[in-house]
This record gives C-alpha cells, structure tokens and sequence, in this order.
C-alpha cells in the first residue's frame, strides 16, 4: 500500500499496462514525483477509487497518463467533478467511471467535451436528470445510471443513438410512453429492474428492433 510517496525515476516498467491507486495517499501528504510520463505511455487502465487529494495533486496524476490512457476510474473522489474536465481531455480515452461521487448535476464540469468516450458510468450518485452536456456524447455505446434518482427516463437519451447498452436500474422511475426509446434502433441491453414501473404499454419497445436482453424485475408491474 502507498501512503504518502511514489517516486518513478527511471522506466522501470516498460510493459506496464494498467495502475491501481485506489485508497493510497489516504493521509494526503501525497508525494508524486515522476520523472518522465513516458513512463506510463502503455498504461491503458488507471483505477483511481478513494484517491482524496488535492484538485492540483490529482491532476499531476492524470497528466502522467495521458498519453494512451483508454479507461479511468474516479469513484468515491471527493473533488471527482472537478476532475471531469481535465479528464475529458485526455484523447484516448474510451471508458470513464465516476461511481459514488454524489453527483448532482454535471453542468459546467466540462462533460460535454468527452466526446471520444464510449463507455459511461456514473452507478451510486444523485442524478436526476440529463443534462445538454450529455448532447455531443454522440459515441456512447454503453450508459449506466444505477442507483441514482431518477423518476423518468429523460428526453436526452434519444440523442445517443449509438447506445447499445442502457442501465437505469434502481432509480424512481413510474412509467414508460411509447417515445421513451424513439432513436435507440441499435440498443441491445436495457436494464430497468428495482424501480416502480406498474404498466408496459405494447408500444414501449417498437424501436428496439436490436434488443436481446430485457430486464424488468423488482418493479410493480402485475401484467404484461
């Protein structure tokens, strides 16, 4: 376990492809001290759960990695939200995890500018609705809004038409219209279980021509 220091001073580890940092530097006397961030240029994976620094601290840790990172965890990050802009900037990156952040709202974190992720999930924060940053996600394959608070399926998902996988379990949400999933031809996995849907109208899933996996479970519905 790391606690306050990790000196890298020489390539050490030219194959490296993935870094776990989750719970270091807990006491926040972090010590980055990397001599060059080629170092880290196959690093592909970076886990960064429950890393508590400072703003300026962690994204000396992200720049380290900029260089082909294509998946980032920031869960239980007290200044995660700060970091989403920053983030979104690293080129290659494709899959982005912002679990347990308590997330209310993402205006003005720079969401908007995290137009080459395809994987984004925001699982265990306070969401309750989409936001127009979510507008130029147009590469989003997979979104998952677990565990948030949700009480209907907002209009901005028709936008992502790439969705091929859509996660809403246990939020708030009541019903379904026939135009909940208008545009979302290529979804192949939704996932509704732990809410309080009462009825599925026969129309909810016209469009859905693609879909394989459906899952209703832990809801109120009596009939199909």
């Amino acid at each position: 376990s790391l606690h306050d220091a990790l000196p890298i001073c020489a390539d050490i580890f030219p194959h490296l492809e993935a870094v776990d940092l989750s719970f270091c530097f807990s006491n926040g006397g972090l010590k980055w001290e990397v001599l060059n961030t080629d170092f880290f240029k196959n690093v592909k994976r970076l886990e960064m759960a429950g890393v508590n620094v400072s703003e300026v601290k962690s994204n000396a840790i992200l720049q380290a990695f900029n260089k082909s990172l294509a998946q980032l965890t920031l869960s239980a990050v007290h200044r995660a939200k700060s970091l989403i802009n920053s983030t979104c900037l690293i080129p290659t990156l494709t899959e982005l995890t912002l679990r347990d952040n308590r997330i209310r709202n993402l205006t003005g974190t720079g969401l908007e500018k995290c137009f080459q992720v395809k994987v984004l999930d925001l699982y265990y924060n306070s969401l309750s609705n989409l936001e127009n940053v979510f507008a130029s996600l147009k590469n989003l394959t997979s979104l998952q809004l677990g565990y948030n608070n949700f009480s209907y399926i907002p209009n901005m998902i028709h936008n992502l038409s790439m969705l091929e996988t859509l996660n809403f379990v246990f939020n708030q949400i009541e019903k379904l219209d026939c135009f909940t999933f208008g545009n979302l031809t290529n979804l192949k996995n939704l996932y509704l279980y732990g809410n309080k849907i009462n009825m599925v109208k026969d129309c909810v899933f016209k469009d859905l021509i693609n879909l394989k996996s459906l899952y209703l479970g832990t809801n109120h519905i009596s009939s199909l």
